[in-house]
């Protein structure tokens, strides 16, 4: 959920970064819904020529998937990402 504790050393982070990854989980919804909150700060804080990308994690659980991939793909549109992936750590 973004682990409040550190959102206030990241803000020093923006400056000069070219690409920025928004990553959530597939299967939890609540880490989508916590992209807008993370958007928020993107904007206010990085260049606007910082790409984004969005990143959903723990493919490996598309069976109890939360998160239709058309919501994704819709956000992706809305925030100008530059692509959406989806990704697991456990099979690779």
């Amino acid at each position: 959920m973004g682990q409040e504790a550190f959102r206030a050393i990241v803000r020093s982070f923006y400056k000069g970064v070219s690409a920025i990854i928004l990553c959530y989980s597939i299967e939890r919804y609540e880490s989508f819904e916590q992209l807008s909150n993370w958007m928020k700060e993107i904007q206010e804080n990085a260049h606007k020529e910082s790409m984004i990308w969005l990143v959903g994690a723990k493919l490996d659980l598309e069976d109890i998937r939360k998160v239709p991939k058309v919501k994704v793909e819709q956000y992706a549109k809305s925030i100008e990402a530059v692509g959406a992936m989806e990704v697991s750590a456990k099979t690779g």
